[in-house]
């Protein structure tokens, strides 16, 4: 039986139309061009953001200097791949074989003198909460609107008290559950335009633009916000940023 990565038609419930419709947790690898993907059973989401500073004692000063370095992302993934029908089992072995695929690099030459070419790169994409937020979300699949990442590896647990279908003397899981750790690699600029305020990339992380009011860094008085309140808040905001940049030594 072939498999069809872009449909889904197998199941025995409303999940087949579902993801036809988009809610899928899709993988592609860069060297081989390949697309995998499977419905979205979700069972672990972890967008975890962690910034990394250089803090240098200084003689004489309570507190050492902050020094910035850099903010990285890493996401915890886990999901459910079920199976209503014997076809729709054996579909999602073949997938999941393919996705453990996905993890070795390819090679170049001869079987005696092979070398490795490209490191198993790749792009990741489940709806708006794994997506690359510089192209729609409405814009193609993990190929075209994927996050680039590196993936640590894959945990492949059938669950056996679900149970298996039995075909040719091969068993094939009716459940299996899965997971894997994403460190995102960021293909755009990502940051804080000091002198209009805003973010450089307004759809990150999720593909939504966030609401806030630009702060004028010369001028905190002269803010997006009417009210008082709003005013209040931003000039709160830009007293406690000069602070640590004058008494505690954090680097812009």
């Amino acid at each position: 039986m072939p498999q069809d990565p872009k449909n889904f038609k197998y199941g025995s419930d409303a999940s087949d139309s579902l993801a036809n419709e988009g809610q899928v947790i899709e993988f592609y690898q860069v060297p081989s061009m390949r697309l995998v993907k499977f419905k979205s059973f979700l069972t672990q989401y972890e967008d975890t953001y962690s910034s990394k500073w250089q803090r240098t004692p200084v003689f004489g000063k309570m507190d050492p200097i902050h020094t910035f370095q850099h903010t990285q992302r890493v996401i915890n993934l886990g999901w459910d791949v079920l199976a209503g029908s014997l076809n729709e089992a054996i579909e999602n072995q073949q997938k999941l074989s393919l996705l453990i695929k996905m993890l070795y690099p390819s090679y170049t030459g001869s079987d005696k003198q092979k070398r490795i070419e490209t490191a198993p790169m790749f792009k990741v994409k489940f709806m708006n909460l794994i997506t690359d937020s510089s192209v729609s979300n409405s814009s193609g699949d993990a190929k075209v609107g994927g996050i680039v990442c590196t993936i640590d590896g894959f945990t492949h647990s059938p669950v056996t008290e679900s149970g298996f279908f039995a075909k040719d003397g091969a068993l094939f899981s009716k459940n299996i559950q899965m997971k894997c750790t994403m460190h995102i690699l960021h293909t755009h600029d990502l940051g804080w335009n000091k002198n209009e305020g805003k973010f450089l990339e307004k759809s990150f992380p999720y593909g939504t633009e966030d609401v806030f009011i630009a702060l004028d860094p010369a001028d905190p008085s002269k803010a997006d916000g009417s009210s008082d309140l709003t005013k209040t808040l931003q000039k709160s905001q830009f007293d406690i940023f000069a602070t640590l940049r004058e008494k505690w030594g954090v680097e812009d």
